[in-house]
């Protein structure tokens, strides 16, 4: 997927998840380095982060309206800015630094992935100026008033099963330490990293894979047989609205403007085949329609 998400104002973190985008990017013969040092620096900025506390997963339910204020609405999910927003993501085990849910999560400068069993969530955030210059034009400049303000979305895998295994590939050399408060027993200590994720059989015949490059987030469904692929059914939470442009995107309204996920690609004997998102926006559904494939033969959709 290409882009997305949803929330409101608060520094804290809601109660449950929310979002899912897309890309990668070929590292080619700098692909070590780039991964090493990307690794490094996303260590560097995560121990920064130890006096937080626990994150917990986000819903878009616990947020509250999101205020008008002068910042610039992000172009795509996966466009936000910051600090790490250029650099590989680095896909970040849950050993007790996060909340339950989530068994891995991701960051890039202003938003964080967290990826349960049977969801995946985003929660962005961004700091803006509310100072109110209406009563005193002549209030000093350094007189600023600054808050936090943030949204999530989440996406719900529908049908999807249960117990399955969720696994980290292509491990990175980072590792993320979290050494919150005087107690050696809340200490998380050398959290692995990788470069992608994999749910193995998340709906039967169907694995989804994650990973990404400059804070974009790709998903890909590796179907076993191409006739599996109604049972992949999404439903979407915290979205202001949902609708398919004319060129297939998928475009979801968000506080901060829209966002849009690219229309889906799809693969079979190395040949392209025709695929298309099915929407009904009111139930915040999403599924993916085929179209002249071989219903017993392998199938990679990239959404």
């Amino acid at each position: 997927m290409n882009n997305m998400p949803k929330m409101g104002t608060g520094s804290r973190f809601p109660k449950e998840i929310g979002a899912c985008p897309r890309f990668l990017t070929s590292f080619g013969e700098y692909g070590f380095l780039f991964r090493f040092f990307s690794a490094l620096i996303a260590s560097v900025a995560l121990i920064l982060l130890c006096g937080c506390g626990t994150s917990e997963v986000p819903s878009p339910e616990t947020v509250a309206d999101t205020p008008t204020a002068s910042a610039a609405p992000p172009t795509a999910f996966g466009d936000a800015q910051g600090a790490l927003g250029d650099l590989p993501l680095a896909f970040e085990e849950n050993q007790g630094q996060f909340d339950p849910q989530a068994l891995f999560a991701a960051r890039h400068g202003t938003g964080t992935f967290f990826f349960t069993a049977d969801s995946l969530a985003a929660v962005f955030t961004r700091t803006v100026n509310t100072t109110d210059h209406s009563d005193d034009p002549d209030q000093p400049i350094g007189d600023t008033q600054m808050s936090t303000e943030s949204f999530a979305l989440k996406i719900h895998f529908l049908g999807s099963n249960q117990g399955i295994v969720v696994e980290g590939e292509d491990p990175l050399q980072g590792k993320v330490s979290y050494f919150r408060g005087k107690n050696p027993e809340g200490w998380v200590s050398g959290a692995a990293t990788f470069e992608r994720i994999v749910y193995h059989d998340l709906w039967s015949g169907i694995d989804l894979a994650w990973s990404g490059a400059a804070g974009r987030l790709n998903g890909e469904y590796r179907l076993k047989r191409a006739g599996d692929a109604g049972g992949i059914r999404l439903r979407y939470e915290g979205q202001d609205a949902l609708s398919l442009d004319d060129d297939g995107r998928l475009v979801i309204g968000t506080p901060w403007g829209d966002l849009h996920e690219e229309a889906p690609h799809a693969t079979q004997h190395n040949q392209p085949v025709g695929i298309a998102y099915g929407l009904d926006a009111a139930a915040g559904e999403v599924w993916f329609e085929l179209e002249n494939v071989d219903p017993d033969a392998p199938l990679v959709i990239n959404p």
